[in-house]
């Protein structure tokens, strides 16, 4: 056998067909679009960590220097929504963070664990904005309703103790009560789906295209 020959043999044994240079060239774009994509998400959840914080600051600060009742309840509000969403989304980027494996051996298993994890995430942080946008504005009232009955002086509720609407004006106070609801909802439909859905879309996208 000549030494040419022997070379084609060579190369023929051990190197990668075209077929199987272009399936490893598409697992990895996958794998890098997915890395992507996790990555993105683990940095909204440290950025909305970090509001958190920011809003125990804020609130503090704010009922430190204005001595009303309403804002003391809405600080302690914004402290206890504060502090559970630093426990949860701590815990959840932690959770998260343990997927992001430096060497993957089974790609589609490792996106499965990662868009189930996501997933259960933005189906509970969703239901949990749903229920605590009425809850938080019930509460709002019935406060609002008991400071009112005991005649206190609220430096916060005082531009609207000075208001007295008619029929139509509670009506119309009524309608944009109901159409802020609708419009706070609507916005954290969005906010949850700019931060993580779409995101959570890419991952699937990876997924499906792995499949095929």
């Amino acid at each position: 056998m000549e030494l040419d020959e022997f070379s084609a043999l060579f190369n023929a044994r051990f190197e990668e067909s075209p077929a199987q240079k272009s399936l490893d060239d598409i697992t990895r774009k996958i794998k890098n679009r997915s890395g992507t994509a996790l990555d993105r998400i683990l940095r909204n959840l440290l950025l909305e960590i970090g509001v958190a914080f920011a809003c125990i600051i804020g609130m503090s600060i704010i009922a430190y220097r204005i001595p009303s009742i309403t804002l003391h309840w809405l600080a302690g509000a914004v402290w206890v929504l504060s502090i559970v969403q630093i426990i949860a989304f701590s815990w959840q980027y932690r959770q998260l963070k343990a997927t992001a494996l430096p060497v993957v051996v089974d790609l589609r298993s490792h996106l499965q664990q990662q868009i189930q994890v996501i997933e259960r995430f933005v189906k509970i942080y969703l239901a949990f904005c749903l229920i605590s946008i009425p809850v938080g504005f019930v509460l709002g009232g019935i406060l609002g309703y008991t400071i009112a009955s005991q005649n206190r002086q609220d430096p916060f509720l005082n531009p609207i103790d000075k208001l007295h609407p008619g029929p139509w004006g509670l009506l119309i106070v009524l309608i944009g009560v109901i159409g802020f609801l609708a419009g706070i909802v609507h916005f954290f439909k969005f906010y949850i789906r700019w931060l993580y859905g779409r995101h959570l879309d890419l991952l699937k996208s990876c997924l499906t295209e792995l499949d095929q």
